[in-house]
């Protein structure tokens, strides 16, 4: 028996080696650079915080779900395995949507234009939190990127909550050799 353990935890070891980062900054040290809160004129005057492996924000109404949301640039490529997950908590009520969306790239000063769409890149997952917390786990398959002008992002789109939510402990993975086959443009989502 200890051997059958001691053989799984070193697949286990090497898979996590194996995997590649794909977010840059999961500890929200540097929120200029790598971080972006979207905000529409509803929401005007919200002041999300950044600390140390922590992002908090206040959200005084529920509205759409996309019309707040937390961004980071995340580039995956098509056909990939990937695995997101995050500890979160709230005081309120709704419901929250960890997403892999085209973006515009906000990190280099891009803006929406006219035509540009967030399209679904193989995550779009609806999820209610509690005031303790939970860890969230998305697995999905990334779909191609269409947009060439927009950018690879994870988002949780928190337009559809109303109260406080924090967010810590990210980790964004490349699964590799994975033989996992969650549901297309949906990905597979656990809370523990």
């Amino acid at each position: 028996m200890r051997n059958l353990l001691f053989i799984f935890a070193i697949l286990f070891t090497s898979q996590l080696s194996a995997a590649k980062k794909i977010i840059q900054d999961p500890q929200f040290k540097k929120k200029d650079k790598y971080w972006h809160v979207k905000i529409t004129e509803e929401y005007r005057g919200i002041k999300p915080i950044f600390d140390r492996n922590l992002f908090t924000i206040r959200i005084p109404n529920a509205s759409r779900a996309h019309y707040l949301a937390l961004v980071t640039e995340a580039p995956v490529k098509a056909g990939k395995i990937y695995q997101v997950s995050f500890k979160i908590k709230g005081q309120g009520e709704g419901e929250i949507y960890s997403s892999m969306r085209s973006f515009p790239n906000v990190f280099k000063g891009k803006h929406f234009e006219k035509d540009d769409e967030l399209i679904n890149l193989g995550l779009h997952q609806k999820f209610k939190i509690t005031p303790e917390w939970q860890k969230v786990t998305c697995t999905f398959k990334a779909e191609k990127n269409p947009a060439s002008n927009l950018i690879e992002s994870f988002m949780l789109m928190m337009g559809m909550y109303k109260g406080e939510v924090s967010v810590s402990g990210m980790a964004f993975i490349e699964l590799k050799d994975s033989k996992i086959t969650p549901p297309p443009l949906k990905g597979d989502l656990t809370i523990e």
